[in-house]
């Protein structure tokens, strides 16, 4: 008699359990908090742009290494594997395009493999460096992001041009024309302005979410048509970046108009902006529930209490340091978003103003720029022990950019 061969312990041990649970349980080992959150212009939400390529570079040899444990796993994790790419550079956008064409005629030849293309609904695209002078010009931009159809958040951040404008252009508008579900677009596109970008979300009806900076807003004398204003009032976030020059354009105006009832979320980039630019900022008054101010000397003259239902504020650490300001009570959560250490002194006094009465609904601050945790945890770990305490009994916690509280940091680091 035969006697049937007993099944391993990991056949024993996934039997019993459904695939759908087993993904749960890999996305929970691999996955990070606001990976796949369309609000991309909120920090509390969606990792910034710095902070997702350095957790998608901890989290995608950790799923790599699961789709090579067996077939079982290999089903299960590849999904997750491809929900979120993140191009670096040169040799990344070649080995995705190589692979995600490789994998299309596999499933072309295949009733049940599927194409890895379905499976992305994250791209970040980041260039370090320049298109080598060696190369031929690179492929269209379909060749690489064919078939994406559940993709819902694309960004993009060139630097130094990995691209020239005429092919970043053809990637955005493959984007927006081709990827039906992409609801939010960020990154930085020197040359969007508001013709631009009125192009761009004519070309994509569900496109709500532009963090794009839009620098041409100078550009008044060009005339803006109509359905290029209708399609900026279905806007929930967009990122201005003008001068005061802009001050009459006709997006602008439409934009703090009644008809303008969708926009919640704003992120400004004014440089040494005018007293008269910040006063047409708050005019957007009790509409707005996110804002993002600027890292500039200039920032601090915004009256934030005109914003009646702020509920989430982007800042410097610097924005803090003036006195006298008024009172706002609607703001809940506080990011303060340097990207470099600033004087001992300004700190302390920003966490004096910051447990005032100025914000006394204030339940969580946070430090979203992972160098400058760690240079307070490095420099200041007293100060930040001191900084909690005072602040856990006024009933607000201090954070580090992962969501960790940073006085564990400073207790990991003994």
């Amino acid at each position: 008699m035969e006697i049937a061969p007993c099944p391993c312990p990991l056949q024993l041990m996934m039997g019993p359990l459904p695939p759908e649970l087993w993904i749960e349980i890999i996305e929970h080992a691999t996955a990070f908090d606001g990976e796949l959150d369309t609000w991309i212009c909120d920090p509390f939400l969606s990792p910034p742009p710095d902070d997702l390529e350095y957790r998608m570079a901890i989290a995608t040899p950790l799923r790599h290494s699961l789709t090579l444990v067996s077939r079982f796993f290999h089903i299960r994790a590849n999904p997750i594997l491809y929900q979120t790419i993140v191009v670096a550079d040169y040799s990344t956008f070649g080995r995705l395009r190589e692979c995600l064409e490789l994998n299309a005629r596999r499933a072309k030849a295949s009733l049940t493999l599927t194409k890895n293309a379905h499976l992305i609904r994250r791209v970040h695209i980041k260039a370090r460096s320049g298109w080598p002078q060696s190369l031929e010009r690179p492929p269209p931009p379909s060749f690489t992001f064919r078939h994406l159809t559940i993709l819902t958040t694309a960004g993009c951040r060139f630097g130094e041009p990995f691209w020239v404008k005429w092919d970043m252009e053809s990637i955005v508008d493959y984007f927006l024309i081709h990827c039906a579900s992409l609801v939010a677009f960020g990154g930085m596109l020197p040359w969007a302005g508001h013709y631009e970008a009125g192009a761009m979300l004519r070309k994509n009806p569900k496109l709500k979410m532009l963090c794009a900076p839009i620098s041409a807003w100078n550009e008044v004398h060009v005339p803006t048509s109509d359905s290029t204003i209708d399609a900026f009032l279905r806007l929930q976030a967009i990122t201005i970046a003008m001068n005061p020059s802009a001050l009459d354009s006709r997006v602008m105006t439409a934009l703090l108009s009644p008809k303008s009832t969708s926009i919640c979320g704003l992120r400004l980039r004014l440089f040494w902006p005018s007293s008269q630019v910040l006063t047409k900022v708050e005019q957007f008054g009790s509409r707005i529930t996110f804002l993002d101010l600027p890292v500039c000397p200039m920032s601090p003259l915004l009256d934030i209490s005109a914003f009646t239902n702020l509920k989430t504020l982007v800042a410097s650490v610097a924005y803090f340091a003036l006195p006298n300001r008024k009172p706002s009570a609607s703001v809940e959560r506080l990011a303060l978003a340097d990207y470099h250490m600033r004087k001992r002194g300004v700190y302390s006094v920003a966490w004096k103003y910051l447990c005032s009465a100025v914000f006394p609904n204030l339940g969580l601050i946070r430090v979203v720029n992972r160098r400058v945790c760690r240079q307070l945890v490095r420099e200041r770990p007293q100060e930040i022990m001191e900084w909690s305490k005072y602040m856990e009994s006024s009933g607000t916690a201090l954070e580090a950019f992962d969501g960790r509280l940073l006085a564990t940091l400073v207790n990991n680091t003994d």
